[in-house]
């Protein structure tokens, strides 16, 4: 026993260094005239930029304002920033926030040996915000990497598992979205991934179910369209785990009160501002199609691989051979897509592919678990072959796409056409540029991951 927690302890700590690692280090090149690595492709910064400066006002300041930061907010316009009460606030959420506080501890401590503070260096050089995100972005990431496989470990062989955290981390927006900077999808995708390692297990206790209760607190704490994980998670522990439940509701209470105390502080509301800024679009159903199939956000097009695994587990519950387990995880993803569509800029601004589906590749990729299984399975070698063909084929497509997301600027490039809706949110879904606009997202001729800047 002991030597096989060994065994799984040294395999998740490869898995960790290399995901981490090669994350880190993809995006980084020194371009003539430079002398030090800058970022390139996907590692630029938009709705994530204030996540790291409100870290470093909680350690140095003891709050969450961005009072000391006035001179960058003028000069990004004041994008992402809203004034109540005589300070500057972050108008997104506080998650991401949390989760850099153990990346910028580490640089405060640092800076103070050097006789200044994170906040200092942030002042003098705004760089150093891009390392941090794009350090803390790659953890996190990794991180996703080991509990997947340790939860894949569980139905597959090593082959398999690893096989499984290779799509994951180098075949979807995984690599291309979540590890380029801190945007909120990649500590969504760790909190989504802890509830359910412990959801997968073979028995969930009390402390599982504080855990839980945590994890799926913090996830809207880290984005809102998380409230549909909130429902679904508490729904299905009330169901399947009632003797759990109350430590499932203290641990997400343990969350919820100290988040609502601080938008009521902060806000001057339950809900905030950006909770609050939902938009309905009026062509939801094309923005449906948009996102599973369009050359310009299309989760299928982009990862084809994940198709097998919605297949699946749709097989699955349509045969009623599904668990508890899947039908909440397939309920979920469903649901989130409903609302991804719902929303007016369904395309989610500048950004590579389905930019919006990140949150939900933890359960995307849990479904590929059983069709991985069969292609690992010894006993059928006929049907076998053909299968790893087909997932042969659809996993190199996938990490081909992916890699131009991560490294090419051209796939960044592709977006200028959408510019005019990432910083005016006051916008005419009637007008010719709303509609330029979604054409461009159809438009064939110019699918974005294959996009080289010619017109």
């Amino acid at each position: 026993m002991k030597h096989n927690a060994l065994l799984a302890l040294r395999s998740s700590l490869i898995v960790f260094v290399f995901v981490a690692v090669i994350h880190f280090i993809s995006g980084f090149a020194a371009p003539e005239g430079e002398s030090w690595p800058v970022p390139i492709g996907y590692r630029f910064q938009s709705d994530s930029m204030w996540f790291v400066p409100v870290a470093a006002s909680i350690l140095n300041e003891g709050d969450v304002d961005l009072d000391e930061f006035a001179g960058w907010i003028a000069f990004q316009d004041n994008y992402g920033v809203r004034e109540h009460d005589g300070h500057f606030y972050n108008v997104y959420p506080l998650g991401p926030s949390l989760f850099a506080l153990p990346f910028v501890l580490p640089v405060d401590l640092a800076a103070r040996a050097m006789g200044t503070t994170v906040t200092g260096l942030i002042q003098s050089r705004w760089g150093v915000t891009i390392m941090i995100e794009a350090f803390a972005a790659s953890v996190l990431v990794a991180a996703c990497a080991v509990l997947l496989y340790r939860i894949a470990r569980r139905r597959l062989t090593v082959p398999g598992a690893l096989t499984l955290v290779f799509v994951f981390a180098f075949c979807t927006s995984a690599w291309s979205t979540a590890s380029r900077v801190l945007w909120q999808h990649g500590p969504t995708m760790l909190v989504l991934l802890i509830a359910l390692f412990v959801l997968d297990s073979t028995r969930v206790g009390r402390r599982g179910a504080l855990v839980v209760g945590i994890a799926i607190g913090l996830s809207y704490v880290i984005r809102p369209t998380n409230a549909i994980a909130v429902i679904l998670f508490t729904l299905y522990i009330l169901a399947r785990h009632r003797d759990v439940a109350l430590s499932y509701i203290l641990g997400g209470l343990s969350v919820g009160i100290p988040f609502v105390i601080h938008n009521l502080t902060v806000h001057g509301g339950i809900v905030s501002p950006y909770s609050a800024s939902f938009r309905w679009s009026m062509s939801i159903f094309e923005a449906m199609f948009g996102n599973l199939i369009s050359p310009g956000r299309g989760l299928f097009l982009f990862t084809p691989v994940l198709l097998l695994g919605v297949v699946s587990a749709v097989y699955k519950a349509a045969t009623r051979r599904a668990r508890w387990i899947d039908i909440l995880l397939l309920t979920n993803v469903g649901l989130h897509w409903i609302v991804i569509s719902a929303w007016a800029i369904w395309w989610a601004g500048d950004s590579f592919g389905p930019r919006f589906f990140t949150g939900m590749l933890p359960f995307l990729c849990y479904f590929l678990i059983d069709p991985l299984a069969a292609v690992f399975d010894p006993a059928h070698h006929a049907r076998r072959r053909a299968l790893v063909a087909g997932v042969t084929v659809l996993i190199a497509a996938s990490f081909f796409i992916h890699l131009r997301g991560t490294l090419s600027l051209e796939t960044w490039r592709w977006n200028d056409r959408l510019k005019f809706t990432l910083w005016t949110w006051d916008f005419d879904e009637h007008s010719d540029e709303y509609r330029e606009t979604v054409d461009h997202l159809w438009d064939w001729s110019r699918i974005q991951f294959l996009y080289n800047g010619d017109d």
